[in-house]
């Protein structure tokens, strides 16, 4: 399969090229500290009506979620959440590592060969699948459910690995690094570039 391209850079690249587009500073220029602080709360307040209209941006994020012995139904994304990450969209690849270093292939399964289980309580030492559902696109709290299998038992402490899609939420600094793929750049500063042109120009910015 061919490999997926991605574009990693920092949340302040996206807002000095969106001024650059519109011609608020030239190229090499960096703009002041005040103009980079409303270039932040101007993408962060786009991202926000975005995600009202439901319009899904996503990120590769990684994490590593710790696995308790006995048990095989975990949280994530929220505060009270057994793991507090961002909440997963979807996962891109998983795999299991136990105490001593040694990783083990896991599948993602869907719901329907999840469902399909006999036994989900079956417990074994090493769990060699999971399903993951991301629960509904708008939730008063966002959060998703790991289902792990086999149960992992108290013989070795496992930990899952994952690669993850995710909502793109508002972003904390200027200088976050972000991840996500290259037509959602594209989107981001053509967008952002929009907003700004009517603060910078006193003509009425075109709608595109």
């Amino acid at each position: 399969a061919e490999e997926e391209v991605t574009m990693q850079l920092k949340v302040q690249d996206i807002i000095i090229d969106a001024m650059n587009l519109i011609g608020v500073i030239a190229i090499n220029e960096t703009p002041s500290s005040a103009e980079m602080q409303v270039g932040l709360r101007t993408l962060n307040m786009m991202l926000d009506r975005w995600s009202a209209n439901r319009l899904m941006l996503r990120s590769t994020s990684s994490a590593a979620l710790p696995l308790t012995a006995g048990k095989y139904i975990y949280t994530i994304g929220a505060p009270t959440s057994d793991f507090t990450s961002a909440k997963p969209l979807r996962l891109e690849t998983v795999f299991m590592r136990d105490n001593n270093g040694v990783d083990y292939p896991i599948d993602i399964l869907p719901q329907s060969a999840y469902d399909a289980l006999q036994d989900k309580s079956y417990n074994q030492s090493v769990p060699a699948a999971v399903y993951y559902d991301p629960g509904a696109t708008q939730q008063a709290v966002n959060e998703g459910t790991f289902y792990v299998y086999p149960i992992p038992d108290a013989a070795l402490l496992y930990t899952l690995h994952i690669d993850y899609d995710e909502y793109l939420t508002e972003f904390s600094t200027l200088t976050a690094i972000i991840t996500f793929d290259p037509a959602y750049y594209e989107a981001l500063v053509y967008g952002l570039a929009v907003r700004l042109y009517r603060r910078y120009h006193t003509d009425t910015a075109k709608s595109i």
